[in-house]
């Protein structure tokens, strides 16, 4: 450069300014360099809030923008959290399926209660309220919410056969109390595998029967079992309910059992009538005694639709057998008919004959 070669005051001062200059210029370079890294760094953390910020302006939005208003609806609606009462309802059913169309079932209880009641504790007021009314029914098909062991005992007393599965089932790998041998009065007599037991004893509802350790040791279906080992013997401990509701498990398995609570599942189809045809889960009233009397009204109005509908079964059969009588009928006229023509037809003919046979006998005598 000609600043550096030349010595005057001037050059040298010139020479020093470019220097400077430089280094200036290289202070500049190198710090936008940080701001360009700083920047880059900056963006990439604010890419990270990108969403949360976008979420923020919305609800601000959401916050600041005026509530749309609600067309209002014509009619009337009942806004509730959740139903406040349940209906029990019972109904009479035929076995026959030749004879359905023609039999009148009817809707014979009604009872309304909060929706937080148990259905167990139903049934057994049904039957008191029906047999109150002459209605008390013979046997009774109902869910398993129903048929505890103790609502079959009640219902026994009062003379109903309650037909129920019951509660939980049993394990297809183990032995049930069931598969034991028992006298009407409860008591074992042998094990599935045809043992004896050495013992037996009943204290109140429990009884305890023991069987021979060895005989147990050595059986195959040892893990299997109910009897568990004890200090002297091994044990089988069980309660009356315990047996009796093992022998409700087994009678479930049989076809009879099924054949009998297959008409079980026409209950269904009532409670869907019920509601289609009155709108009974969709009631326009409050208060415990509206809905006990808006619901019995519209269970009778079930009935009338029922008794209806059987009574033009009824009619239209009767309709269909008239026809077929008049018909039959006039066919039994028309024979009738033709064979009298015909009768006197040769009636005629065997009274001409006679005369001429007696005027042919005359002639001749």
């Amino acid at each position: 450069m000609l600043s550096s070669v030349l010595n005057s005051e001037r050059a040298v001062e010139v020479n020093i300014l470019i220097m400077r200059a430089f280094v200036h210029l290289r202070k500049m370079i190198v710090s936008h360099d940080e701001l360009a890294q700083k920047l880059s760094e900056l963006e990439k953390h604010l890419k990270d809030h990108d969403d949360q910020i976008k979420a923020i302006f919305e609800a601000i939005q959401q916050l600041v923008a005026p509530p749309e208003k609600k067309k209002r609806k014509i009619g009337f609606e009942v806004r509730e959290g959740r139903a406040a009462y349940q209906v029990q309802i019972m109904e009479t059913y035929c076995k026959q399926e030749e004879a359905r169309d023609g039999t009148l079932n009817l809707i014979t209880h009604v009872q309304v209660e909060p929706a937080h009641e148990s259905d167990a504790n139903a049934l057994i007021p049904a039957f008191e309220s029906t047999k109150e009314r002459d209605l008390s029914p013979e046997e009774v098909l109902a869910d398993s919410l129903y048929g505890s062991d103790e609502n079959c005992q009640e219902a026994e007393q009062l003379g109903v056969d309650l037909v129920a599965p019951t509660m939980g089932s049993k394990k297809e790998s183990s032995i049930s109390l069931s598969d034991f041998e028992v006298t009407e009065k409860g008591t074992i007599v042998s094990c599935p595998q045809g043992h004896k037991p050495m013992r037996t004893k009943k204290k109140k509802i429990r009884h305890t029967v023991a069987f021979d350790s060895q005989q147990c040791i050595n059986c195959p279906n040892q893990n299997s079992c109910p009897v568990k080992p004890g200090k002297k013997h091994h044990y089988l401990r069980y309660t009356d309910k315990e047996m009796r509701l093992s022998k409700r498990r087994a009678y479930e398995q049989t076809d009879e059992f099924k054949d009998r609570y297959r008409w079980r599942s026409g209950s269904e189809a009532t409670v869907s009538e019920y509601d289609r045809r009155t709108g009974v889960k969709h009631l326009r009233v409050r208060g415990f005694k509206a809905v006990r009397f808006c619901a019995t009204l519209k269970a009778i109005g079930v009935n009338i639709f029922r008794a209806t509908a059987v009574r033009k079964a009824v009619n239209d059969d009767k309709a269909a057998l008239g026809r077929g009588l008049s018909g039959q009928m006039h066919a039994i006229y028309f024979i009738k008919e033709h064979l009298q023509r015909a009768w006197s037809q040769l009636r005629k003919f065997f009274v001409l004959f006679i005369r001429n046979y007696e005027r042919m006998a005359i002639t001749a005598v």
